[in-house]
């Protein structure tokens, strides 16, 4: 009996010894996790309160320890793995005393994995009065990024008393149509918001006779020489002549101008254009075009911004000049959204998941490259062939393809402007009697030398382009006529693009006013009148990349929608 109760006793004392040396250890663990999140080493520290985060264990630090692993995880991006581990957290400890902290985390989670509706049902659980301000002040962030009435009319039907809801869909009213529904809304909105809510909705946009719209273009007009043929500011020239047809063109109501130009020369310098934000005059415009570099563009986002004028960078594709930043738009596609787009269209056109991707050396077509990858694989495709190559080596573009064939892949991605590319390229798939389903760049087709429509033709190639005009086509041939009146030049394609940018912000202008940066994002696609089009329903970037193909001579746009499809004809 006494052995019996000896042994049970030291049992017990075993267990309590390594209880309190589990605790010794669970602290020191905490400890040092804590550490790490103070150096922002989110990896580790995730690892740390991992091991820590287990609901069951007989440890003071499981609660916390759960809130410190899903905020590890939320600032590496995981918003998906901190939301489950927030879930496990409110479940297994439901007196914890700190849940408020967790539903506000929940709530930023919830906001970048795009659900507002999850956001805002866990914002309306947070009861302290100071996270309620954080939390406020994100739902404000957030909701104003979203385009688009649906999404806002269904949130404020569920949750009419969020003044972060109401703020956000009564802004996105103001500049939808003035039907007697959507005013009634407004006026409703308005008369529900306290004062210092009514703030945030901002100026109400305004209607005018004529807008005012800077050209801030690298004319560089000291360093002109009128007898240089080969002028490097050449397009600059062209762009301009562009715009000024399509300012001809464009009329208000009363059949007067639209549009009163100021232009101004920033020479490629940064710092002339950091001096012209500083000019009154500049305050005063509906409507900014340019700067053209990255380096100047950026110098003017911040103005764009803080004085709530729309910026076009018109010719670049760099994400970075409208990053955060409302008022700036490209009037091309980012490498992003142009690889998003065409995988898109590829994956669904094309049956099959695998995919293969041929890159020329050049660092834009190696970018290009990596966004196709990044944006198959997120759509669900399996990059299997990934080759970077030199286009001229004819034996090295054959060995890809037979690669091609023998991985059996549904299409591939030629990441390539080079010539010798499309030709080797084509060459081999003729050589191999390989018909394999390819998207590749539509300049490609501007030396029928190379290749010959009927040998684009008899393959299965698909061309991406931003910027074609078709001869053929009687608004092209319409303005190709008056460009030659005036400029005594054949129009190149800063000269189509000046044109058309100018008429589709011309008429967004006319239509949205001064709230044109917010009623941007309700157009939809709109169809080009001598290029491709605009579409900036999902971003600031024109979303919209033409993927066209040659049937029976003809080149057509494929992915179009249908309401809006139309076809170029054989140059």
């Amino acid at each position: 009996m006494l052995k019996r109760y000896c042994g049970g006793f030291f049992l017990l004392l075993i267990l309590s010894v390594a209880v309190h040396a589990q605790s010794r250890n669970d602290e020191t663990n905490y400890l040092y996790g804590k550490e790490l999140l103070k150096k922002e080493q989110f990896a580790e520290a995730a690892n740390v309160f991992e091991k820590l985060a287990v609901p069951d264990r007989q440890s003071q630090f499981a609660a916390y320890s759960h809130y410190y692993y899903a905020l590890a995880e939320f600032r590496q991006g995981h918003y998906e793995k901190a939301n489950l581990t927030l879930l496990k957290l409110v479940e297994s400890f439901p007196d914890w005393s700190d849940k408020q902290e967790a539903y506000y985390l929940m709530t930023l989670a919830a906001f970048e994995r795009h659900k507002p509706e999850v956001a805002v049902d866990y914002l309306q659980k947070i009861k302290s009065r100071e996270l309620q301000t954080l939390a406020t002040t994100a739902a404000d962030h957030y909701l104003q990024q979203i385009h688009g009435l649906d999404t806002l009319r269904t949130l404020y039907q569920k949750y009419p008393a969020n003044t972060s809801v109401a703020v956000a869909y009564a802004h996105q009213l103001q500049f939808a149509p003035r039907t007697p529904e959507n005013q009634q809304t407004l006026e409703k909105i308005r008369g529900q918001l306290p004062a210092e809510r009514l703030n945030a909705l901002g100026k109400a946009p305004e209607q005018k006779a004529r807008y005012r719209v800077a050209l801030l273009l690298p004319f560089e007009v000291k360093a002109i020489n009128p007898d240089d043929i080969n002028r490097q500011n050449q397009f600059v020239l062209d762009f301009y002549q562009g715009v000024q047809l399509a300012q001809e063109q464009l009329k208000n109501e009363d059949g007067e101008p639209l549009v009163e130009l100021f232009v101004y020369d920033t020479e490629k310098s940064p710092e002339n254009v950091k001096a012209m934000a500083q000019w009154p005059e500049l305050r005063s415009m509906d409507l900014m075009v340019g700067p053209v570099y990255t380096n100047g563009s950026l110098v003017l986002t911040p103005f764009a911004q803080q004085y709530r004028i729309p910026m076009v960078n018109p010719l670049s594709e760099n994400a970075e000049i409208i990053e955060g930043n409302p008022y700036s738009f490209l009037a091309e596609a980012t490498l992003e959204s142009r690889a998003q787009a065409i995988a898109t269209f590829a994956l669904g056109q094309f049956k099959g998941k695998k995919v293969g991707i041929l890159s020329g050396t050049d660092r834009r077509d190696t970018a290009l490259a990596s966004a196709y990858q990044q944006a198959v694989e997120a759509l669900g495709g399996q990059v299997v062939v990934l080759e970077k190559i030199d286009g001229r080596l004819n034996s090295a573009v054959k060995d890809v393809v037979e690669r091609l064939q023998k991985a059996g892949v549904s299409h591939v991605l030629v990441s390539s402007e080079d010539a010798f590319m499309a030709q080797n390229f084509i060459t081999s798939l003729e050589l191999l009697g390989f018909r394999l389903p390819t998207v590749a760049p539509g300049s490609w087709l501007r030396d029928a030398t190379v290749v010959s429509l009927p040998q684009w033709e008899r393959q299965n190639i698909f061309f991406f382009m931003d910027n074609f005009a078709d001869s053929d086509k009687k608004a092209v041939q319409d303005f190709q006529r008056r460009y030659m009146s005036r400029a005594r030049l054949i129009p190149s394609v800063y000269a189509y693009q000046g044109y058309d940018q100018m008429m589709f912000f011309g008429e967004m202008l006319k239509k949205y006013g001064t709230g044109l940066a917010e009623g941007i994002h309700q157009e939809g696609y709109w169809p080009g009148i001598t290029l491709t089009g605009f579409d900036y329903s999902q971003g600031n970037d024109n979303r919209f990349v033409a993927v066209v193909k040659i049937e029976d001579g003809t080149l057509k746009i494929v992915n179009a929608p249908t309401s809006a499809a139309f076809e170029f004809q054989k140059r």
